[in-house]
């Protein structure tokens, strides 16, 4: 037994070294066999797992090989010959050449050739099903709305001609004071001719100035009216064209979308 801190001889009843004063562990020692056993065990152990996979990796390989077809025996007399590696080869096998040792005689090719499975681990790819799309069917067009374009355009209709109306009962009314006005004017003009002693009928030049300058008065008067309103007319004739082409812009669009 020696001190773990110096390497000093100790005896076993020791419990501090002698030379250095460390603490002595007095651990006794373990058999020998027991310890070489445990090793051994363990080895045995890590050995046998790395064997194991590779235990099955040959089980697998032999099990592949097994599966492969056979081939067949030779039959006498035939002139179809085959490789057993290879698919067959028709023809008399020349007889120069020395028999090789994977080729074989079978029947001709009135009998089926032999079954060869695929190949393990080849790719097998399954048929891809082709779906043709449905075409796109256009719903069909409501009616209700439809209407109501329709209706869109009676209204801007109705609002135009009542506009319309309007204006021309106020036009006539206008056209009904200027022509009274003008006819005061005239007759007034023809008043002051009279007065003066000159005949409106007979009457030329300066003297009838006052008559004529009534008269195109009334008439500059009646024509301002007209032109006014029907400035307007043209305005809300316009204006309804342009509501109605919107609308039908609309109602062309909506049909795009239906049948």
């Amino acid at each position: 037994m020696f001190c773990t801190g110096c390497g000093n001889q100790l005896s076993e009843k020791d419990l501090f070294c002698t030379k250095c004063g460390a603490k002595v562990h007095n651990t006794p020692n373990k058999p020998r066999l027991a310890i070489n056993l445990k090793n051994g065990l363990l080895a045995g152990g890590i050995l046998l797992v790395l064997l194991l996979p590779l235990g099955a990796l040959a089980a697998h390989q032999v099990a592949v090989h097994s599966t492969k077809p056979q081939p067949s025996q030779a039959v006498a007399g035939s002139q179809t010959t085959v490789n057993a590696e290879y698919p067959i080869v028709s023809g008399a096998r020349p007889t120069s050449s020395p028999t090789p040792t994977n080729v074989i005689i079978v029947p001709h090719a009135s009998t089926p050739a032999p079954y060869v499975p695929a190949t393990p681990g080849a790719l097998i790819i399954p048929p891809i099903a082709v779906v043709t799309p449905t075409p796109y069917q256009k719903p069909a067009c409501s009616q209700a709305t439809l209407d109501s374009y329709q209706k869109q355009i009676a209204q801007y209709q109705q609002m135009t001609d009542s506009q319309n109306a309007t204006d021309e009962k106020e036009r006539q009314s206008e056209l009904d004071i200027a022509t009274v006005q003008g006819n005061e004017q005239i007759a007034s003009a023809k008043t002051t001719m009279a007065l003066s002693g000159v005949d409106p009928r007979s009457s030329t030049g300066v003297s009838q100035a006052p008559l004529l300058a009534a008269e195109k008065a009334m008439q500059d008067s009646l024509d301002s009216i007209n032109s006014r309103y029907d400035a307007k007319k043209q305005y809300y004739s316009a204006n309804l064209q342009q509501e109605i082409g919107a609308v039908n812009g609309e109602i062309a669009s909506y049909r795009l979308t239906c049948n």
